[in-house]
């Protein structure tokens, strides 16, 4: 499913609302409305769900690609993560 208009501008507001506003990858508040990262990347069998999304930095996003974070088996799927 492609991300754009009013589905991308939803889910990224979702995310802000489950998880705040700190980026998960570099832990610095993000201004504004932030990227939805997706855990387990698309390309890797990641979903959409917001299981899966957490809020980014742009920047943060784009340079961690389509990598699975190391500490994956750690991961919770829950908005305690």
């Amino acid at each position: 499913m492609a991300w754009g208009g009013n589905h991308a501008l939803r889910k990224r507001r979702q995310v802000l609302e489950v998880y705040g506003n700190i980026c998960w990858l570099c832990k610095q508040p993000i201004p504004g409305l932030p990227s939805a990262d997706h855990v387990l990347p698309r390309s890797k069998g990641g979903t959409d769900d917001i299981e899966n999304l957490r809020p980014a930095h742009l920047r943060c996003n784009i340079s961690r690609g389509n990598r699975v974070p190391k500490m994956k088996a750690q991961l919770k799927t829950s908005t305690d993560w």
